[in-house]
């Protein structure tokens, strides 16, 4: 099974703090930071501007018992 996430990165402005983030639904994680409706480093800091973003998919295998070593 695979599953899309993404590496983002936010800043407070232009050379400001960064957070870095990975996150599986990136549209609602970026609401949550620009309404600051999540408390802690990105609401205290002021960190709402997406500048980079990364997608990638990430493959789950559920039967690993099988597998060689």
């Amino acid at each position: 099974m695979d599953k899309q996430f993404c590496v983002y990165i936010l800043a407070s402005k232009r050379n400001g703090t960064l957070y870095i983030g990975v996150t599986s639904q990136l549209a609602t994680r970026v609401w949550q930071r620009k309404s600051k409706v999540v408390e802690g480093f990105s609401a205290k800091y002021g960190v709402d501007k997406l500048v980079y973003l990364r997608s990638a998919r990430l493959r789950r295998d559920r039967n690993r018992a099988g597998e060689a070593a």
